[in-house]
């Protein structure tokens, strides 16, 4: 029932990219690890500069057991307990009946997996060393960003309806809970203990916060903006490609402008990737990313959220 209340879930997402609806309700997704980004904020250390992309892995395998005093800590009973109060938030959604019911019903989801989020963090803090937790606060500052930016632009697909604070969320929560099992494993780790997430929730959340990897996969490909030119944006894997980056995984060009790589990426979502050059002195910015035609659309400028152009290929 989980699995396909989640299938569901996600589809709506498509259908929010085809419909427009009228208001919004505001929603929770900013509150998403504010108490973590509080605590970060008295831990500042000279090493955690969050500027540079990160894959979460590379934290998970500098995690050592230590001496601790939460070592009676059920992680499985823990996650478990979530897990079922999630669940019954979620068939809370057949019986809603109205858009309005969805939207509380699924903020309060998200809110549940960022209290559990919040929950495992101050345990793990407890528990590594602080050279493993300088490399938790680091990668824990990169998410909460991408996540921000993920709610946003899943909002966006409402066209401003009511559908925005759903999606916002629904997007949030699986991030968080995703977040959440990751850093639980590694607190499992931590404790010494066997814990596994299960084979059912890796599943659910399989497509959850790629990596950067993935998300270059999903727009490789050569897309034509210009046919009479044949003109295009494209993303090659680099060492596939006429133009590839040297060190570089993944090359990004335009027909008859910049070339630049996985290298320039300052940074990506599930839905988009933004590159980050310099022109005549000043950081320049190309964001490519899925339009409302599930097509690929660049836009480019000093201020994206002013760009200078915008290029949809056909």
């Amino acid at each position: 029932m989980k699995r396909k209340l989640i299938v569901a879930l996600v589809g709506v997402m498509v259908f929010a990219s085809l419909t427009g609806c009228q208001s919004q309700k505001e929603n929770k997704t900013e509150s998403a690890g504010n108490d973590i980004i509080e605590t970060l904020a008295d831990e500042e250390t000279s090493n955690a500069d969050s500027s540079e992309v990160e894959n979460e892995s590379t934290v998970e395998s500098d995690i050592e057991q230590t001496d601790v005093t939460v070592s009676t800590f059920d992680v499985k009973a823990e996650m478990e307990k979530t897990e079922a109060e999630s669940d019954t938030l979620l068939e809370q959604l057949d019986e809603d009946a109205s858009q309005t019911q969805m939207n509380l019903t699924m903020g309060d989801c998200f809110e549940l997996w960022d209290n559990e989020l919040n929950i495992i963090w101050n345990k793990l803090t407890e528990v590594v060393s602080d050279k493993n937790k300088d490399n938790l606060i680091t990668g824990q500052r990169e998410w909460v960003k991408r996540k921000e930016a993920t709610a946003k632009e899943a909002g966006e697909m409402a066209l401003g309806g009511t559908l925005q604070p759903y999606l916002e969320d629904l997007d949030s929560m699986l991030m968080t809970k995703k977040r959440t099992y990751y850093l639980a494993c590694c607190l499992a780790e931590a404790l010494g203990d066997g814990y596994e997430v299960p084979s059912d929730v890796e599943e659910e959340l399989e497509y959850v916060d790629p990596t950067l990897d993935k998300v270059f996969e999903s727009f490789e490909g050569e897309h034509i903006f210009d046919e009479e030119r044949g003109a295009c944006v494209g993303i090659k894997k680099s060492d596939e490609c006429d133009y590839g980056v040297e060190n570089s995984s993944y090359t990004f060009w335009i027909s008859g402008g910049d070339v630049l790589s996985d290298l320039d990426v300052s940074e990506y979502t599930c839905y988009s990737i933004t590159f980050k050059t310099t022109h005549e002195g000043s950081d320049y910015y190309y964001k490519v990313y899925t339009n409302m035609e599930n097509g690929v659309s660049v836009k480019c400028g000093e201020n994206l959220e002013n760009p200078e152009s915008v290029i949809d290929c056909m």
